[in-house]
């Protein structure tokens, strides 16, 4: 019967938010694929508003919304849901007066067609398509709902024939590839990965090259990278790390072209060249992505902390381990690197398969490896074991509670300069808690800053979680 309801629900909100869309006709970006959909709305939306003038009005969810509910949701600009009757009512009155409205909020919106079943993509394209669409890449999370990544890809595919006017497909993705010959509407290809184009169908439109870390007398890392938009480049210093983030970046760029000449009729590279009188352009780009993205905690008691506690799957895992070792081996060379991690959620018949596939990348790379989780435990210690790394050097926990006492203890205790590396899925594993008790004071007092999953929702079920784990043992 709640299902039903909830069902209906999502209908209503989604036929007034359809009707929003008709009446305003804002320039719709759509996002998908089964990763890196959130960072790479983030960059661009932050892109596209340090770049275009602020008479022309961009939005996007600071939060995590997409699909059947959130995407409504992202339409009428409501960054808050609880799951309520009085809510869930006081939140449909506020989109009927937002609809008969005479005004708009934005020009522009930048949407994430998020699906986790069967069909839910035809569901999202009714409510709004995409003028501009970006595929970023597929992996295996959601198969327990598909069955298999291909299952995935047909529904992500759905775009194809609904996006209205530009593409931007990942050149590095073999599914992405297959699209691209069926794309009727104006197309680029962008890469995720450094490689031999000549591998590839067609050499990427955009890219990114000369890349490097740095760090400042305080210790604060930054990279600088050239962001290639075919025979035009950009000169970016930037907080962000993750070298996937360059890419989106040169991304955002190149789509912020195309923009601004939308708005200005004019190209924003030439005009940054007038703007700054030198042949090279430089742009110092300061990103805020949501928490858990791989935020950057440092000198926590002589360590770094790296933070992607919000999700995990198989392919961000591996791009973690190396964005570890690159920091590592460039800017700190006397740190070791100690891995947390947790299980891989939603991964159906490759839950064992991929836990013991990055048991070589984590053994290449750590130095000490702590293990929570039922999969880690059996799977991923299993193969660790088997491939030589001593037993002890890998830690293992049945809860984040356990496991957050003995970080706290590692860190606090140790003469050992570490990067901490935290990478795991969500849906009851609340092992963000474990990053909190390693905060300094003052991070600490403002944690729901800085760490993700801290709402009063959320912190209830955790509390709840805590007193059930401590009665059991």
């Amino acid at each position: 019967m709640k299902q039903r309801f909830m069902q209906k629900y999502y209908t209503i909100l989604a036929t007034l938010a359809k009707k929003y869309i008709q009446k305003h006709a804002p320039y719709i970006i759509g996002i998908n694929g089964s990763i890196w959909k959130t960072s790479c709305r983030m960059i661009l939306a932050q892109t596209l508003k340090k770049t275009i003038p602020q008479t022309y009005r961009i939005y996007t969810s600071p939060k995590n919304f997409n699909g059947e509910l959130w995407m409504s949701l992202s339409i009428f600009c409501i960054e808050t849901w609880k799951p309520t009757v009085a809510y869930a009512l006081s939140t449909l009155w506020r989109c009927f007066v937002q609809l008969y409205s005479s005004q708009s909020r934005y020009d522009c919106i930048i949407i994430e067609y998020g699906i986790d079943r069967p069909k839910e993509m035809e569901f999202l394209l009714d409510i709004a398509k995409p003028h501009m669409w970006i595929f970023t890449k597929m992996d295996s999370v959601h198969s327990e709902q598909f069955g298999n990544p291909q299952a995935i890809a047909q529904e992500e595919a759905k775009m194809i024939e609904n996006t209205r006017e530009i593409a931007f497909l990942n050149n590095d993705d073999i599914y992405a590839r297959q699209l691209y010959s069926m794309i009727s509407v104006d197309k680029f290809l962008y890469s995720t990965t450094h490689g031999d184009s000549a591998v590839y169908a067609e050499a990427s439109h955009i890219d990114y090259d000369n890349y490097k870390l740095k760090k400042d007398k305080k210790d604060i890392v930054s990279a600088i990278f050239r962001a290639k938009n075919n025979t035009q480049h950009v000169e970016v210093k930037t907080n962000l790390i993750w070298r996937e983030n360059f890419w989106y970046i040169s991304l955002s760029l190149a789509i912020a072209d195309i923009m601004y000449y939308k708005v200005t009729q004019q190209s924003l590279y030439e005009n940054l060249k007038k703007v700054q009188k030198k042949d090279t352009i430089w742009l110092h780009c300061r990103y805020k992505l949501q928490a858990g993205r791989l935020s950057i905690f440092e000198w926590i008691h002589q360590s770094i902390l790296l933070d992607s506690s919000y999700n995990a799957s198989p392919l961000s895992m591996r791009k973690v381990i190396e964005t570890s070792f690159t920091l590592k081996k460039e800017l700190f060379p006397d740190h070791k690197i100690l891995f947390v991690m947790w299980d891989m959620r939603e991964l159906w018949t490759f839950t064992e398969s991929e836990h013991r596939k990055v048991a070589w990348p984590l053994y290449m790379v750590a130095d000490h490896i702590l293990l929570v989780g039922p999969y880690s435990n059996a799977h991923t210690y299993d193969e660790l074991c088997k491939i030589g790394m001593w037993e002890t050097l890998i830690f293992s926990f049945k809860n984040a509670a356990q496991a957050a006492s003995h970080v706290k203890h590692v860190v606090e205790d140790s003469t050992n300069k570490r990067i901490i590396v935290c990478k795991w899925s969500q849906n009851g594993i609340y092992l963000e808690e474990v990053i909190k008790k390693m905060l300094p004071k003052k991070e600490r007092k403002h944690h729901h800053h800085y760490l993700c999953r801290q709402s009063d929702d959320r912190m209830k079920k955790k509390e709840a979680f805590f007193a059930e784990t401590k009665k059991k043992k």
